[in-house]
């Protein structure tokens, strides 16, 4: 991998082990992140609607109070060019076509598969540089 500015990447997700799992993906696979980490929906949601949007959110599926679908539906088209990435514990085939129709390009399943993760990023990334040429 060519070294390059690293990407912005919003992390929400309620659960500190998957929050740590995926930390040590991105040292493990080497990818040059800016890492912002939210832990809850409406805090996110705030994040989303007041800053500049990052590169890749990468947001839980299933958290209390907002679920990451509806963070997305309340966002619709305020997400200034963020790829969007949902994930949960048990994705259900029958919620893949609903989360890419609110907006998500990926829908990952935990725990973490290095290989998914890799493959997913390596796809948005390629995406967020022809953006910015």
């Amino acid at each position: 991998m060519s070294p390059r500015t690293p990407v912005s990447l919003l992390l929400v997700d309620d659960s500190p082990i998957d929050i740590y799992l995926v930390q040590l993906a991105l040292d493990t696979l080497g990818f040059p992140v800016h890492l912002e980490v939210i832990f809850e929906s409406q805090e996110a949601l705030k994040r989303l609607q007041s800053a500049p949007a990052p590169d890749v959110l990468l947001m839980d599926m299933y958290m209390p109070g907002l679920n990451g679908l509806e963070v997305l539906q309340a966002l619709k088209g305020t997400l200034g060019g963020a790829r969007v990435v949902l994930w949960s514990a048990g994705v259900r085939p029958e919620e893949v076509a609903v989360v890419q129709a609110a907006g998500a390009e990926a829908y990952l399943e935990k725990p973490l598969d290095n290989a998914a993760l890799l493959s997913t990023l390596q796809t948005l990334l390629g995406q967020v540089d022809r953006r910015a040429s």
